[in-house]
């Protein structure tokens, strides 16, 4: 594999994801944001919120540039005490689903293949794990893939059929035709 590539070609297709997630976020009304698939899991609204977050909170541990800013602004602007609320409101949703893929762009352009064995310390539950940026990259990919299925899961119930979420898989990105 050339080891020049960007990491933004290697990983094309994710904006497109990014997008749907967004334009699922617009279908859904106001009073679905707080709609749960059970008593303890996460609300549509919650959901959104999280896959934003996750995005900031590891590439924010691995040290990428601008994530700690990103993670100050976050922690400025949404709280654990207005958490809750911010999952209601979806400009403040969509902002931060904007911003956080913004970060996960912009490391993805300039980062190439090469850098995905750059590792970063991590501790957690008393161990210290030495962390490839691979490992997050995909990770946080994953997440994003997770988390949309289940509000696309969520929307379904309710009647709303994100076409992106949905029948498209997340692709808005259409593919080229031999016909």
């Amino acid at each position: 594999m050339n080891n020049d590539i960007s990491l933004l070609d290697l990983f094309s297709g994710w904006e497109g994801y990014n997008t749907s997630l967004i334009l699922a976020l617009r279908q859904t009304p106001p009073e679905l944001l707080g709609q749960r698939g059970s008593e303890k899991s996460r609300t549509i609204g919650e959901l959104y919120l999280h896959i934003a977050m996750g995005r900031i909170d590891w590439f924010s541990r691995m040290g990428a540039p601008g994530a700690q800013t990103l993670m100050q602004e976050v922690e400025g602007e949404i709280n654990p005490d207005t958490k809750g609320d911010a999952s209601q409101d979806h400009q403040l949703l969509e902002n931060w689903l904007r911003r956080s893929w913004d970060l996960v762009e912009s490391c993805l352009q300039g980062w190439n293949v090469s850098d995905l064995s750059e590792t970063y310390l991590q501790s957690y539950l008393g161990k210290t794990y030495v962390v490839p940026r691979q490992w997050v990259i995909f990770r946080i990919l994953a997440h994003d893939i997770h988390h949309g299925g289940q509000i696309s899961v969520l929307l379904y119930q309710q009647g709303i059929e994100p076409p992106e979420l949905g029948a498209n898989g997340g692709h808005i990105t259409p593919l080229s035709t031999v016909d």
